[in-house]
């Protein structure tokens, strides 16, 4: 029995960890992910339907247009790297605290776990 209360305890983390409150959580990393993903694809259709001026191009500024490319590539890779960053979940009894709130980290608990 105490093995079943230990993978209950360790669940209740393990879903902590991953769809929690904590704005670091992994649901939340993802969900700011598509988020980003979302805005962009706004304004890159915006930028396909820009009216062309003269013959000379579209409306668009170019340098404004390559800074919020890099920016979302750059958070986007960011991002991928915070989900795929090794680390430890740490947890006890009185409080949960956290090295990485990661996909890697978690899963290597689970499997440090897999006995429970």
């Amino acid at each position: 029995m105490p093995e079943l209360d230990m993978f209950k305890e360790r669940r209740k983390w393990w879903l902590e960890c991953f769809s929690g409150k904590d704005p670091h959580s992994i649901k939340w990393q993802i969900t700011g992910m598509i988020q980003c993903e979302a805005v962009f694809r706004v304004i890159h259709e915006g930028w396909r339907i820009a009216p062309v001026t003269d013959g000379e191009g579209s409306q668009v500024n170019r340098m404004m247009s390559d800074l919020i490319i890099y920016g979302f590539l750059t958070g986007q890779m960011f991002a991928v790297r915070r989900l795929a960053e090794a680390g430890k979940l740490e947890s006890n009894s009185d409080s949960h605290n956290r090295d990485v709130y990661s996909l890697i980290s978690l899963l290597d608990d689970m499997q440090a776990h897999a006995c429970l």
